[in-house]
Formats: structure tokens, sequence, C-alpha cells
């Protein structure tokens, strides 16, 4: 896939490295998202699964930062240890934030306008950098708080994301 470097919207991706697991990693910029730099990591197909269409999984974190030595663990290692990217023909999309993300917008800082980063700046970077047929899927896939944001994030936009997979989220509470 070629990638466009540069903005879509509000946001600049720059300075791609490879680790050595076959993830992206990249300088993200967003006025969604803070001042500075966070980073966007993302894992691509390399040997997808015949037949199977292509589609984008959105891993949403827990925490501000990439912290590979969470308590929880990474989402997007646990998954290509997995191979979801083969097995689905999935491009594994990992954002972060600045501060601990709730997936909504801050009615009060504009620095923390995190749903609008994931619909008005991610999602289109996405579909003008990664897409194959344009016809992809947007899932979304969180844990704990992550899961709240994933359900939250389909339901307030259910014309951007097609599905979410969420566990260990708050749903039982009762405010």
């Amino acid at each position: 896939v070629l990638f466009a470097y540069g903005s879509a919207l509000g946001l600049t991706v720059s300075n791609p490295q490879t680790d050595a697991n076959g993830v992206t990693w990249y300088d993200a910029a967003s006025p969604y998202n803070g001042p500075g730099t966070t980073t966007l990591r993302i894992l691509a197909p390399t040997n997808p699964a015949v037949g199977m269409p292509h589609r984008f999984i959105y891993v949403l974190p827990t925490i501000a930062g990439v912290n590979l030595q969470d308590e929880f663990g990474d989402g997007l290692d646990e998954l290509r240890r997995q191979n979801i990217q083969n097995i689905y023909n999935a491009h594994i999309i990992a954002p972060s934030f600045q501060a601990e993300p709730w997936y909504a917008d801050h009615v009060s800082n504009p620095d923390r306008r995190y749903e609008s980063f994931m619909v008005q700046d991610l999602v289109p970077w996405v579909q003008g950098n990664l897409f194959v047929t344009g016809q992809e899927e947007h899932l979304l896939l969180g844990f704990s708080k992550s899961g709240f944001g994933a359900v939250t994030l389909l339901f307030r936009n259910p014309t951007v994301f097609d599905a979410a997979a969420a566990w260990d989220f708050p749903a039982d509470q009762a405010d």
C-alpha cells in the first residue's frame, strides 16, 4: 500500500518507522488530540486469507500514550500474535492519546476531542491511505473503558463504524 503522508483534515502523519514485528509507528498530530504528536501504530496484512474482504480494525487504548508493558497488555500486539491481520485481511490500527481516552469530546478542553479525532481525522486518513477496495468495514475493538468507548463511538457514529467488540466494559453502571 502506498502511503500519502501528510494530512487528512487536521491529522498530520509522519516519520514512519517499522519495528521487528512489522508494525509501523508514526508520529501523528491533530488539533483534536492536543498539542504536539502522539503515536499511531499500524499493522498491515502480509499474507491475507484468500477471499476474505479487506477491513480496518481500530484497537482502542485504555491509557495515555503507548506502554507495551502495561498491566493489561497491548491490543495490537495481541492481535499480531494471533495473526488476525492475515486471518481477517485487516489493517490493525492503534491510535494513542495524550490523556486517558474516553472517546468523547471534552466539553471544556478543546485539546481532548477524542471522538472528533477518531471520526473526523483518523477514519478519513485511514480511508485515504490504507484502502484497498474503498468498501472496507471499520471495526472497533476495546477493553474496559475502551470497550465502552467502542460501543459509544458505534452508537453515535453508525455511518462511520460498522461494528464494535467490547469486553469487561462498564455497561451495568446505574449512572
